[in-house]
């Protein structure tokens, strides 16, 4: 992820994943004058279980959720 050094951020450590060779997630949030904009990555290496990378994904969309 390219985060333009003009956008103050913050990583956002309670949602990052990173399982090797299976899963890895990033998520930043940008405060934007009066907007708060949480942007991330979620990338599943092809070929590794479905199912299990699908529980991951909304593992990470309840956490997002709460914030």
């Amino acid at each position: 992820m390219y985060i333009r050094y003009s956008f103050p951020y913050k990583m956002l450590d309670d949602l990052k994943m990173n399982i090797n060779n299976e899963f890895e997630s990033v998520f930043i949030e940008i405060d934007q004058n009066l907007h708060k904009l949480i942007i991330g990555d979620i990338f599943r290496v092809p070929g590794t279980n479905a199912p299990i990378s699908l529980q991951r994904y909304h593992k990470i969309l309840h956490m997002l959720q709460k914030k």
